[in-house]
């Protein structure tokens, strides 16, 4: 047999005593001292006890590496008897304490300034940690809140894109309002010029924008931070961070990724790890596809998975939730990798061979919602009657910014499975599986299913929506009669009564921003702050899929052989040819070209990944659909009258198209290679179409 301090009777030995003796056969070995044990601290022992001679020897293996710990071993002898064969193993441990984890030695970083292009168009005004999430909370209320709860109290916000919102909910929330940080501190620090040609562009990626502050953890104030903790702004989790840090400091590690099962459906959108048997991160892939995917598959059942569930998660995820020794972090940004940018593609891949990275493994409700469709069922999700996850737990509460708003009133309702937030005024109205935003108003005969409204940033007064109401305009919320299904609604939008918005031919993708809405992800609809007036039906069956361009296509067959049928109105074609080609330009055009429209302030970055490569079109894909199919129509029409048929020698009108396509499509092609992207419905998602414009003025946004 052997002894093995992992079992419930030898902890039980050890911790009551010094000393303690179990008889052993003469092939017994000292097993079991694995590394990051807490009595132990050692690795197996593989040497056989020898009979008929007394042993008292220092276990080699019981000696750490180096760079593992600084903490003394125990000492491990035998005493042989001579009364018979057995023989006694005396294992002595030496007292210590182990080192608790020091919430003022820890520092937190919060990632808020991605370009948020996945979650477009709730971003379009707001940075992604400042869209609203669960009826009256922000993003960046989840990392701030766990950051609290946890005790730390050094927090760094950075911040980039559409900071503004972010920025003043940061302050009301967090600076003076009952939140006590003691001697911490909460700083944002947004995206600005330095001197130098390095100081003038913007963040590049994650870990780019942690090294343009790396002075922050040099200056005086923090040299007693000890480690740093890299946070996400767009997660949805409560975790305590002080049980990574203890994680962190009891394993000696150089770097700590948190870590959660993954399923097949949304493993691609993570980076996945690969650990060995003491937790050690040995293989590290940030988003792989098709085989390489395959290959991080991982017996799960290792980290404590049944074995259902094991089949149903079978990798492990990275959270983006990272613990950095403060010297290895300032080592590896500034000087083993200057110029690496972003922290799961680059940094960790390289710093595992050098560096010790052990995996953190968390059980409990994780969700990234960095996408249109995750942060629409993560929120739905909310409204469970058991869910996953909830804000409220007494223990560690969830903060957010005071509103000081009374309390919702409900007039004659149905109401399911639904989350009212406050000062809302609902009247005859029918809700089911919906979260009704702040401030919101329903009026008699609305019907909310499915459905995420976000609700507004200030009221309207009854004279104020009586008076709009006289003017045939139409206030803020939803209008009487009015029916919704499967949306997200933007704030402030205005709807007005007897529309109707459903998506029942199952369009995947459509923008229609100078109309206010967006759909994303089949089901998903953005309704912006642009209203509708009364009475409408958006039912959106106008985007039949690839119906309407086989349409077009049997239109444009029908004018060749018309064309061809009566052997003119080449001039005609020449110039429907010369249009089509400038359509086709507006298509295959980004709209905005880093190259050739540079804003007045930095530039916007166009690679390192794909959250920095949005392909916004210059002509949206209806409107050249739209305008090919007229443009047919109309030469179709004028091959009917003889007046347009200009007697010409077509070949040379067909050589000089062809000189002019060539000499024109040759710097589309060359960027679509240069930037990596397909103009089509093909692979990756697409956005398109002008960003919508807000009217009228708002008092106070939340």
């Amino acid at each position: 047999m052997s002894l093995d301090p992992r079992s419930s009777f030898s902890r039980s030995v050890l911790a009551d005593m010094d000393t303690c003796c179990v008889a052993l056969k003469s092939t017994a070995h000292l097993g079991g001292f694995n590394n990051g044990e807490k009595v132990f601290l050692g690795e197996q022992m593989r040497e056989s006890l020898k009979n008929n001679f007394r042993v008292n020897q220092l276990s080699k293996s019981l000696k750490l590496e180096k760079k593992e710990s600084k903490i003394k071993p125990g000492v491990a002898f035998s005493v042989i008897t001579t009364e018979n064969d057995n023989e006694i193993l005396t294992v002595e441990v030496p007292r210590f304490e182990r080192r608790r984890a020091n919430p003022n030695d820890v520092a937190s970083v919060i990632l808020g300034g991605g370009a948020g292009t996945k979650l477009f168009p709730l971003t379009s005004r707001t940075a992604t940690p400042a869209v609203p999430v669960g009826g009256c909370y922000r993003l960046i209320d989840i990392p701030m809140s766990n950051c609290i709860n946890s005790g730390i109290n050094k927090i760094f916000v950075l911040t980039q894109y559409n900071s503004a919102p972010l920025n003043r909910h940061i302050a009301r929330t967090y600076f003076g309002n009952g939140v006590s940080f003691g001697d911490g501190f909460v700083e944002v620090l947004a995206a600005t010029q330095t001197p130098g040609e390095t100081g003038k562009r913007w963040f590049q990626g994650t870990a780019d924008a942690v090294r343009q502050f790396i002075w922050v953890f040099e200056d005086a104030k923090n040299k007693n931070v000890e480690n740093i903790l890299i946070l996400s702004g767009d997660h949805l989790y409560r975790m305590d961070y002080m049980e990574l840090v203890q994680n962190h400091i009891d394993r000696n590690s150089d770097i700590t990724l948190s870590c959660a099962p993954a399923g097949d459906s949304r493993a691609s959108d993570f980076g996945l790890v690969k650990i060995d048997s003491r937790g050690r991160v040995v293989q590290f892939a940030e988003k792989p596809k098709a085989f390489d995917l395959k290959a991080m598959q991982v017996d799960t059942t290792l980290i404590g998975l049944s074995p259902h569930e094991a089949k149903k998660s079978p990798y492990i995820a990275s959270m983006g939730v990272y613990v950095f020794k403060t010297d290895v972090l300032l080592k590896l940004l500034k000087w083993r990798y200057p110029t690496a940018n972003d922290f799961g593609s680059e940094i960790i891949p390289a710093a595992i061979d050098e560096h010790n990275v052990q995996a953190y493994i968390f059980r409990d409700y994780w969700e990234d919602i960095g996408t249109i469709k995750s942060f629409y069922d993560a929120n739905l999700e909310l409204t469970a009657e058991s869910p996953k996850f909830e804000f409220y737990d007494p223990k560690t509460p969830f903060y957010t910014s005071p509103r000081f708003l009374p309390p919702t009133k409900i007039d004659n309702c149905k109401i399911k499975d639904a989350i009212i937030s406050h000062g809302c005024f609902l009247r005859e109205c029918f809700v089911e599986h919906s979260i009704v935003g702040e401030r919101s108003r329903l009026d008699c005969g609305v019907e909310l299913k499915d459905t995420l409204m976000m609700g507004a940033d200030y009221y309207q007064t009854e004279s104020e929506i009586a008076s709009l109401l006289a003017e045939g305009k139409v206030p803020i919320g939803i209008g009487e009669n009015t029916k919704i299904r499967n949306c997200i609604i933007d704030k402030n939008a205005k709807i007005g009564k007897d529309v109707v918005i459903t998506n029942k031919d199952g369009v995947q993708e459509a923008d229609r921003p100078e109309e206010g809405f967006y759909i994303r992800s089949d089901r998903i609809h953005k309704i912006s702050s642009l209203h509708f007036s009364h009475p409408r039906i958006v039912k959106l069956s106008f985007y039949g899929g690839s119906w309407r361009w086989i349409g077009t296509f049997v239109l444009a067959l029908l004018y060749a052989l018309r064309v061809y049928y009566v052997q003119g109105f080449y001039v005609v074609t020449y110039g429907l040819g010369i249009y089509i080609l400038n359509l086709l330009i507006g298509f295959l055009s980004p709209l905005v070209d880093p190259e050739l429209e540079p804003s007045d302030g930095p530039m916007l970055p166009t690679k390192g990944s794909d959250e920095f490569k949005p392909f916004i079109r210059r002509l949206p894909e209806f409107k050249f659909w739209y305008a090919i199919t007229k443009a047919f129509c109309v030469a179709f029409v004028m091959t009917f009258f003889s007046l347009f048929d200009v007697p010409v020698f077509w070949p040379i009108l067909l050589c000089y198209w062809v000189v002019l396509l060539v000499l024109t499509m040759r710097r589309q092609i060359t960027h679509m290679i240069k930037y990596k992207y397909i103009p089509f419905n093909l692979g990756k998602q697409k956005y398109s179409g002008k960003r919508p414009s807000t009217s009228g003025s708002s008092p106070r946004a939340d």
